[in-house]
């Protein structure tokens, strides 16, 4: 018979352990101690992505909130106060008291403005999207 040059298998079974291992001696605690790592970074890895993803979330949140107050204060504040400029010089202008160009003038704050709040409100649109993907809501 040809001597076999292969490592000794040793299985180990007592009545707390009932596996056997099946590699050679010693290897079985390197096996146990690489996967118990391997587990530690894959956990770790998860933890430090789900942080990232907080984070991300939390900031998207912050700038969508933003854009909508930037919109509200414009709508609330700016635009009324505009239209009641333009309907004035309007007015000034239709009685024969003011030039057609404050009318023209206001009028075309008042569409600058509103234009202002059309950009916004694409800006809080595009806030929203980017929120609902991060939150994985829209994929």
């Amino acid at each position: 018979m040809a001597a076999q040059n292969s490592p000794q298998v040793t299985i180990h079974m007592t009545p707390s352990e009932p596996e056997a291992s099946c590699y050679p001696a010693g290897r079985s605690s390197l096996v146990g101690a690489e996967a118990v790592a391997r587990t530690t970074r894959l956990r770790l890895g998860l933890a430090e992505a789900r942080k990232a993803v907080e984070n991300e979330i939390r900031t998207d949140l912050a700038v969508y909130k933003s854009r909508l107050e930037s919109v509200a204060e414009l709508q609330e504040h700016a635009l009324p106060l505009l239209e009641e400029n333009e309907t004035l010089a309007r007015r000034s202008y239709e009685a024969g008291e003011g030039p057609f160009s404050d009318w023209m003038l206001a009028r075309k704050e008042a569409l600058e403005t509103k234009r202002e709040q059309l950009d916004r409100l694409l800006q809080a649109a595009v806030a929203a999207l980017e929120l609902e993907t991060a939150a994985g809501i829209l994929k």
